[in-house]
């Protein structure tokens, strides 16, 4: 069982966050979260988190330089501070490594891999505090941290942040990978289409852009997708589409 930490998530999109809150929910660790870069800085300061998971593109300051402000501050030397962004280019991600991110994750993303890289982190974290060595970041030429992670347990019972009753039936289909691949299948292409860019924390508008539809359109494939899922609510599209969706790629 891995040690209880903090965990502090920036991002401007709420659905993204309730879907992040309900993951880590099935480890022992706290959640904190913030809507832009000042709120987030705020936290980082009075809470003083173990790890952050942080946009790029959020209300100022943005998450390139809060990390600037993380690196200039003695006090957080110990803080792993990762990109969790839609912005998938080579410039983006060795820009945030050249200013020292621990890690950089596109979205869509693997949840069970986001997990063991946070607990593959917060535990080099916790070895170089206890031998007073310097934190460096994970390389991508490294071995994969992810072999002797512990795996998450979606049985586990939820000691850490509160989990809200509407997300509950979202994160029981999705720790069913054979169900939900079975249903993910019988999802047109366009409705697969949507339901990744849900995923990847799109509005109803980005959407409707990136598909050249309309947003009435995006909301009727909307509401067949959670037809074909069986999900009551947005709140549950959301969190199958962030919870669930890469674990069947």
């Amino acid at each position: 069982m891995s040690t209880p930490a903090t965990i502090l998530i920036i991002d401007d999109d709420p659905n993204l966050l309730c879907g992040l809150e309900v993951l880590f929910s099935q480890t022992d660790h706290t959640v904190l979260t913030a809507r832009n870069g000042a709120d987030g800085w705020q936290q980082i300061c009075q809470n003083m988190p173990d790890l952050v998971l942080c946009d790029v593109l959020i209300p100022p300051p943005d998450g390139f330089e809060l990390l600037r402000r993380v690196n200039a501050d003695p006090r957080l030397q110990y803080l792993p501070f990762i990109f969790l962004t839609a912005y998938g280019a080579y410039e983006d991600e060795l820009a945030a490594f050249e200013i020292g991110a621990a890690d950089y994750i596109t979205k869509p993303f693997n949840p069970d891999l986001l997990l063991a890289r946070v607990e593959s982190l917060l535990r080099r974290v916790r070895l170089h505090k206890n031998t007073g060595s310097h934190f460096t970041r994970f390389e991508p030429g490294d071995p994969d941290p992810c072999f002797d992670c512990p795996q998450p347990d979606p049985e586990a019972p939820n000691t850490g942040y509160p989990l809200q009753e509407a997300a509950k039936p979202a994160l029981r289909h999705a720790s069913q990978k054979p169900s939900m691949s079975s249903q993910l299948n019988n999802l047109s292409e366009r409705e697969a289409e949507v339901l990744g860019f849900i995923a990847a924390g799109k509005t109803n508008a980005e959407i409707a852009g990136l598909c050249s539809i309309s947003e009435a359109t995006v909301r009727s494939h909307t509401s067949h997708i959670r037809s074909k899922l069986k999900l009551e609510n947005k709140v549950q599209l959301i969190v199958y589409a962030v919870v669930g969706s890469a674990i069947s790629s």
